[in-house]
């Protein structure tokens, strides 16, 4: 994409777009669009205004990146100006994502309704389109104090303003949108929240944890607002556009902190140098830090009471890692583990098509996610003969799940055991390995079209749900499936697992409330009831429910 002299913007910008674009992304509960390459012929222009959403007035200097459909890397930037116009002149033909970002508001991406993903940007050869406008909203801003048990302010405590947010297939989990750190009078302030209800949480692990070396003797348990324990006793906080919501004081108990020392250990001989990194399972992911002893020992100093999920790993020069877990418990005193590799489970079978032809298995995932989130979700890829191996797997319970990028394959059938896998979790023991799986794919998905409209009009950046009917579904993710409504409220629904469905058209929600399991039954008399059949594609015209 070539732009005009000057309209360059330093390599942060790029690197801050991408992250925020990424956060964004996470926000959408799974709803996305399809993009196509760039095309080539003559360049197009892109231009619009960026304004205040209560308003209207015009916003001087607000940042605005232009970023090609799935290369972020590539982003540019322009300011606006005194009328809050901007411009990008010579633009290469292609599909593009807009955002724009200004101190005191919050970010959006063009055509995004709520936390939506907003809309793509399709420049046509010499084309200028010149209404890419913005109407930002004002950010909100939540801020107080951090006092111990003697109302004395502790410095240094960091604090997150939390939200509760729900992924397909009904999963709920507490996710920390922005956070600040205590100064020395124990105050603390969070700017850029979007409004809406927030969690405010302080103290718990992580805020002294090392890996070797000194740290605290102290630490502080995890509080929320107003001074309890568990979220299920904390006050949710409002936080309105362009106010800030203020002291909220939180009072956290001390408490001393230890340390886990122990080894990672390898009876595989190697003859090459070997590195091992130690680190926390949890979340569906891993957070690593080299533990660069050489001989795999490791101290991890500054940690509360309470379970920790502890995962090692050990690399040769010459493969891949090998990992091993173990599962601690701090009370009152320090702890010592080994960290055995190996000692976990495996899951093996073999893959195949439901209908009995061809298939390929390339970039089909077989994927294990565990009853808790605390653990990871190990993976294992698919051969071209249909054999696939889930290695490093921690003791656990899991469901059995098909990740994949082809929305034209879906897991119709998975045994274990000679038992049905998708009904029930998979037990598995420590040094186990459970080799009889099979697992069946099918491929005769269905299609929906439509539009939504609101009043007569077309809805745009509305986010359009298919939930089934069964609760037992529901609570399978890839039988759910998400689109959103176009400039011109259209919208299209690919690989939908056929199946009878309740179909609503919704605003965006940063909750994502509508993938909570009890949600279409709660507002089932909003919704649309439609049954897909195999291969079967289907029109659908929606009207923006009222939810509860």
């Amino acid at each position: 994409m070539k732009l005009r002299p000057g309209s360059l913007v330093p390599i942060l910008l790029a690197v801050i777009f991408i992250f925020a674009s990424r956060a964004a992304e996470a926000q959408t509960g799974g709803i996305a669009q399809r993009g196509a390459a760039p095309t080539s012929g003559p360049p197009g222009k892109v231009s619009g205004t960026v304004r205040r959403a209560d308003d209207g007035s015009a916003l001087r200097k607000a940042m605005v990146t232009l970023a090609p459909e799935g290369r972020q890397m590539e982003a540019v930037a322009v300011r606006t100006d005194g009328n809050g116009k901007f411009e990008f002149a010579d633009v290469t033909p292609g599909r593009y994502q807009a955002r724009v970002q200004r101190n005191g508001y919050v970010p959006q991406i063009h055509g995004q309704r709520g936390s939506g993903p907003g809309l793509t940007i399709t420049v046509e050869p010499g084309q200028s389109l010149e209404k890419i406008d913005f109407r930002l909203e004002r950010a909100g801003v939540l801020s107080g104090t951090v006092l111990d048990e003697d109302n004395e302010p502790i410095e240094g405590v960091e604090v997150r303003a939390m939200r509760v947010r729900f992924s397909p297939g009904g999963r709920e989990r507490l996710v920390t949108s922005r956070r600040a750190s205590t100064n020395d009078l124990g105050a603390y302030r969070i700017p850029g929240l979007t409004p809406g209800m927030y969690y405010v949480q302080a103290g718990g692990r992580g805020e002294g944890v090392r890996i070797g070396g000194a740290t605290s003797a102290v630490g502080y348990t995890v509080t929320f607002y107003p001074g309890v324990a568990t979220r299920e006793e904390a006050h949710l906080l409002q936080v309105t556009s362009g106010n800030e919501t203020s002291r909220v004081e939180l009072a956290v108990r001390s408490t001393p902190t230890y340390s886990i020392t122990g080894v990672i250990v390898d009876a595989k001989p190697s003859s090459s140098t070997r590195r091992y990194n130690i680190g926390f399972a949890s979340g569906g992911g891993t957070a690593i830090t080299t533990a660069d002893r050489g001989d795999g020992t490791f101290v991890l100093r500054g940690l509360e009471p309470g379970e920790y999920n502890l995962i090692g790993q050990v690399f040769d020069s010459d493969g891949s890692p090998r990992s091993g877990y173990r599962s601690v418990r701090i009370a009152n005193a320090d702890v010592q583990v080994v960290i055995e590799i190996g000692a976990v489970a495996s899951v093996q079978g073999e893959v195949q098509a439901d209908d009995g032809k061809p298939m390929s298995f390339k970039e089909l995932v077989v994927s294990l996610q565990p009853a808790e989130e605390r653990n990871v979700s190990p993976r294992g890829v698919i051969d071209e003969k249909g054999h696939f191996a889930v290695s490093n797997v921690p003791a656990d319970k899991y469901s059995i799940t098909l990740a994949s990028r082809d929305l034209d394959t879906y897991l119709k059938e998975a045994r274990c055991r000679g038992q049905d896998a998708m009904a029930s979790l998979i037990s598995l023991n420590s040094a186990e390995v459970l080799d009889d799986c099979t697992l069946k794919l099918a491929r005769d998905v269905g299609r929906v079209i439509g539009t939504v409209k609101n009043d007569d009009k077309p809805a745009e950046g509305m986010a359009v749900v298919l939930l089934p009917v069964e609760m037992e579904r529901r609570k399978m993710s890839r039988h759910i499936s998400t689109a959103q409504s176009d400039a011109n409220g259209a919208f299209e629904l690919r690989g939908v697992v056929p199946g009878d469905y309740y179909a609503f058209a919704v605003t965006p929600s940063d909750d994502a409330i509508y993938y909570q399991l009890e949600f279409a039954d709660r507002n089932r008399e909003s919704a649309t009831r439609i049954t897909i059949k195999p291969n079967e594609a289907k029109s659908l015209d929606l009207k923006v429910a009222k939810t509860r």
